[in-house]
């Protein structure tokens, strides 16, 4: 394999270059030459890796120091154009734009180049022009043309490399040309590598549109890759078959002369080796680990079909002839990822590279300990999360095949990190659940490089219970880790824990997941498996279809999983909490300040949305909008002709799996009354153990709480944890209120449904009723209202309230007038009309009405009060008997409030104290969401 010299190595690439534009004249000549007259300037990758890639020149490039020609020959060939971009950000990311197979026309004192129309236009019965870029011409001599390339290409045309056809258009037809303008640019560097390659690398300003005034500019580095385009004979193409059970990627759809079109599915050569190089910083603790991940699909594909060698100092990525794993020493990255490129016509993938940041990377405690800092502060809402790219954050970003995020990483770490911290756990171990870790994420990343989709399914496979991972894991952070499997795949999103289990089973170096087996086999080797032997898949494309296919699931039983998962979490509060206070007053990232104990500021909403959010996904499969992968992949046919079949099938399953975990009212029970203040003594305890008060940094120096500290943490904690009160009620109104499904969802009509109308009904009474005691407030009738009651006060009966004008219109309860009607004897008999007796004394206007305050905020009220509200189930009988006995506690609450205390017949606002008003609206705004 040619290896293109690094553009870094300044003085190889003048001789190199020299070379390449002597060799033409003296001997064969070839398509290309290119001239430079001085050293070109480090690529915005090498440079932030300087410190590990050696010295790099210092030189102002100008503007006219690269000369490119073409020769005549190569005018109306056919090329194959790739391209590369890296975008400097906190730390560089290169992405790979579209391959295109594209021609040069001279016309006219300008050569033009054109993309090919084969596979993008149906017909040749007319002419078809795909116009991309015109350059000047310089000069020729001798056979060759001379253009100025920064001159044709100021436009960058962003399309993505990598196809979905089940999330993208996937019409076949007229290349996309989305293109970014270049405000200006420089071609820094051309090297001529054969008789038919040119590379090409530009630096360029961009002008992004923001819709404003201003607009962005990011600046980029663009590898341009010209070789003569000459496919491989003995590469057969694979039509893409969908995803039913199997997914990978493809390159755009092309059209065909009979009006069809087709698909090509993204792979490597299937007789040829593949070779990935690792980047020469990486260290050498984690050297073994990524070899191992890449090695996994030797395994796989049952041959020594891939090779690991040590990339040479100074080459970076994007690289056109090596697939190189970049270490990129960022503890606080977004994200690893893959990219690729293939050849359009047949999807042959000729080169690929992964971004592998040192986020992953664990080696002892304390490192253990800064990342759980991160993970904590992370799942709490204390930590942001990596600043996007200016193209992303402007929609010009090109897709990568994978973007393994940290911060998602982050929500299902806390767990397995923490249990690294255990005094009986040694370092050395801790350092071996971190290249565990790194085996997992990069077979998972050589996984799509090898063209390979995600299948968030692969935990449906799995043969640990989720209630026994906590075990399984403790097993294997003491040494002795039983050998199951947590899912089919690597290309799944599993959780830290199950992630080091999956690496420590690829270290051992004999495992290969059943998935991944007849995936590669089919995808290479044209090998198919029956439908009813192939392990479930769903891939990105069906996230939010079925509940059962959702990253970082844990176990076949999503109700098992989620209901541990809260169990769990609820536990984790206090430290979670404490981590992220580390995180943000001892230990921030570095250039970063310390906040003041006296500046702390968490989200009591987030925290509770940390521990509860996992029953959104629970109440989710109460609702018609259930759909179950593992279910329904297990029936002999799916379709509208058996839908009724299948959603059965699916209660079923459900009703199974509720009634494991304790039944509906165990899943959705509320946290004990005194949970917020068991968190709190948790806090105050972990405050008064010093090993959570002190530590070391990770540059080593220690850092410590003092006592003063220490006594306002434990202030902070009593507000903090005081708040989480009420943001817990908010939290599981918000869940039982089914919030994550925006309304779109009804609960079905099965047993399940009932059995929550029960549990809704309990929550909805407490809610409404819930008082603080001793807040009663205390109006005073004065001034105008005073006189009004004085005036106007009549007995009122017992079961009614007077209408208050203006607020009777909110519905609810009737509200007549009840004056006695003259000549209406009123007695002993209640007051009733017919009564017998002497009619009793008038009574006295009271002084003052007592008015309770509610605990909860009127719009907790209205959403607990509408919990039961018709039209929520697709039985139209349900939670009706509910319904009422929760307008009767509320009713009953508001009479003892009210009965006797206003002036019959009409009033007006202006009669009644503004407090009194506010309490009546708010009644009638509640009442009226309760329903009829």
């Amino acid at each position: 394999m040619r290896k293109l010299i690094s553009w870094t190595a300044a003085a190889g690439l003048l001789a190199w270059a020299l070379w390449a534009a002597a060799g033409t004249a003296q001997g064969r000549k070839g398509l290309f030459s290119a001239s430079q007259s001085g050293a070109p300037a480090p690529s915005i990758l090498s440079g932030a890796l300087g410190s590990h890639l050696g010295a790099v020149p210092d030189g102002k490039p100008e503007a006219d120091k690269v000369a490119i020609r073409l020769a005549s020959e190569a005018l109306d060939k056919e090329f194959m154009l790739q391209a590369a971009f890296t975008e400097f950000e906190e730390t560089p990311k290169f992405h790979g734009l579209k391959s295109r197979i594209v021609t040069f026309k001279k016309h006219r004192g300008k050569v033009y180049m054109l993309e090919a129309a084969t596979g993008n236009t149906g017909s040749t019965d007319l002419p078809t022009t795909l116009l991309l870029a015109e350059f000047p011409i310089l000069g020729e001599a001798d056979g060759w043309v001379e253009i100025d390339w920064g001159a044709g290409m100021k436009n960058v045309f962003f399309a993505g490399e990598m196809h979905a056809s089940d999330v993208m258009a996937p019409e076949a037809g007229a290349p996309e040309l989305k293109a970014l303008n270049v405000r200006f640019a420089f071609v820094d560097s051309a090297v001529v590598t054969s008789d038919s390659q040119i590379v090409i690398r530009q630096i360029a300003q961009l002008d992004l549109p923001t819709g404003k005034q201003a607009s962005a500019a990011p600046t980029v580095e663009i590898k341009y890759y010209l070789t003569l385009y000459q496919p491989d004979p003995t590469f057969k193409p694979t039509v893409s078959k969908g995803f039913d059970t199997m997914g990978f990627f493809e390159v755009a759809p092309q059209l065909l002369k009979d009006g069809g079109k087709v698909t090509y599915a993204a792979r490597f050569h299937g007789n040829k080796p593949i070779t990935f190089a690792i980047s020469a910083n990486t260290p050498a603790e984690y050297r073994a680990a990524i070899k191992d991940g890449v090695l996994y699909w030797n395994k796989v594909f049952g041959e020594d079909k891939l090779k690991v060698v040590d990339a040479p100092a100074g080459l970076v990525p994007p690289d056109f002839n090596l697939n190189i794993i970049q270490w990129i020493n960022y503890e606080t990255a977004g994200s690893a990822y893959a990219d690729a490129q293939m050849d359009p016509r047949t999807g042959e993938i000729l080169h690929a590279q992964i971004y592998l940041p040192s986020s992953f990377a664990i080696g002892g405690k304390e490192m253990a300990r800064q990342a759980v800092l991160r993970s904590q502060a992370a799942a709490v809402g204390a930590a942001p999360r990596a600043r996007p790219s200016s193209l992303h954050v402007h929609g010009h970003a090109t897709s990568n095949l994978c973007n393994f995020e940290i911060a998602e990483i982050a929500q299902h770490s806390v767990a397995g990190l923490d249990a690294m911290l255990l005094p009986d756990v040694p370092d050395a171990q801790v350092l071996k659940a971190s290249q565990d870790m790194i085996r997992a994420v990069v077979a998972h990343e050589v996984g799509h490089t090898l063209g390979m989709r995600h299948n968030f399914a692969g935990s449906l496979a799995s043969t640990i219970a989720r209630h026994d991972v906590e075990a399984v894991f403790s097993a294997y952070l003491k040494g002795s880790p039983p050998r199951a499997l947590p899912s089919s795949t690597v290309m799944d999103y599993l959780e830290t824990r199950e992630s080091m289990l999956l690496g420590d089973l690829i270290g051992r170096g004999s495992l290969a997941l059943d998935y991944d087996k007849k995936a590669i086999a089919a995808l290479y080797k044209g090998k198919e498996t029956p439908v009813e032997q192939m392990p479930p898949f769903c891939t990105d494309s069906s996230l939010g279809k079925y509940l059962d296919c959702l990253p970082f699931d844990s176990g076949q039983s999503i109700v098992q999983s989620r209901a541990t998962n809260v169990a769990l979490k609820s536990e984790q509060v206090a430290q979670a909490v404490l981590e992220a206070t580390i995180a943000m007053t001892k230990t921030p990232p570095r250039g970063s300040q310390p906040v003041a104990i006296d500046r702390l500021s968490f989200n009591p909403q987030a925290i509770a949305r940390f521990v509860l959010g996992d029953r959104h996904l629970l109440f989710a499969a109460l609702t018609d909008k259930a759909a179950l992968l593992s279910v329904r992949r297990s029936l002999p046919f799916e379709g509208p002709m058996t839908a009724d079949d299948t959603e059965k099938a699916e209660r079923a399953w459900l009703h199974k799996e509720f009634a494991a975990a304790g039944g509906v009212a165990n899943v959705f029970a509320p946290l004990s009354a005194d949970y917020a203040d068991r968190v709190l003594g948790h806090w105050n305890a972990l405050l008064a153990d010093k090993r959570f008060t002190s530590g070391k940094r990770k540059d080593g120096s220690p850092w410590a709480y003092s006592d003063a500290e220490i006594a306002r943490l434990r202030g902070f904690g009593q507000i903090l944890f005081g708040k989480l009160k009420k943001s817990l009620v908010i939290e599981d109104i918000l869940v039982l209120a089914g919030a994550a499904l925006g309304g779109k969802g009804r609960l079905a009509d099965a047993e399940l449904s009932r059995d929550l109308a029960v549990e809704l009904e309990k929550r909805a009474i407490a809610i409404l009723t819930a008082t603080v005691p001793g807040g009663d407030e205390t109006v005073p009738l004065e001034g105008p209202a005073a006189r009004f009651f004085a005036d106007h006060f009549a007995d009122v009966a017992e079961e009614e309230i007077p209408k208050v004008a203006g607020i009777s219109g909110f519905g609810g309860f009737p509200t007549v007038p009840l004056t006695p009607k003259p000549g209406v004897a009123v007695g002993p008999g209640g007051g009733k009309p017919g009564s017998v007796g002497p009619s009793p004394a008038p009574p006295v206007a009271p002084k003052v009405i007592v008015l309770p305050r509610f605990v909860y905020p009127l719009e907790v009220r209205r959403a607990a009060a509408g919990l039961l509200s018709p039209g929520r189930c697709e039985a139209p009988e349900w939670g009706l008997g509910e319904r009422v006995r929760v307008r009767a506690a509320f009713l009953k609450l508001v009479q003892g409030v009210l009965q006797g205390k206003l002036p019959a017949g009409d009033v007006k606002p202006d009669q009644l104290p503004r407090q009194l008003v506010r309490w009546i609206i708010e009644f009638k705004a509640v009442d009226a969401a309760i329903g009829a």
